[in-house]
């Protein structure tokens, strides 16, 4: 028997007893089966990053990189300056976006850190 003090974690199995339960529209009463408890629906759906900066930015203008990510529960986050050989890419750079809490959101980088050229940043976050 199940009180409604108790709760009963996604991936558990119930089996439900003929002639126990009544539907809610016909009154009809529920076959036995067995049914697998699902997380919440909020909670199936993978976290989303998405990361707001300028496309353009003038050389007297520091960068802010700013999470706007979402997920169900609290999200950690892990930022990242790419060296793909593409991009250009900077040690100080780097070195300040790995050094970040794991609680940082928005990070903003001073002008004296950054040169004319095109960056590719990363950002992982993960669904607490």
């Amino acid at each position: 028997m199940i009180t409604f003090d108790e709760k009963i974690p996604s991936g558990d199995s119930l089996t439900l007893n003929s002639f126990v339960l009544k539907d809610s529209i016909c009154g009809y009463f529920v076959e036995s089966q067995s049914i697998i408890i699902l997380p919440p629906i909020e909670a199936q759906q993978p976290p989303v990053a998405f990361i707001n900066a300028p496309a353009l930015l003038g050389k007297c203008h520091n960068l802010i990189l700013e999470s706007s990510s979402y997920a169900f529960g609290s999200l950690k986050y892990q930022w990242e300056h790419v060296n793909d050989g593409e991009h250009d890419y900077s040690l100080e750079i780097a070195y300040l976006l790995g050094n970040l809490s794991d609680t940082t959101s928005s990070v903003t980088m001073r002008t004296i850190l950054i040169e004319p050229g095109k960056y590719l940043f990363k950002l992982t976050i993960t669904d607490l």
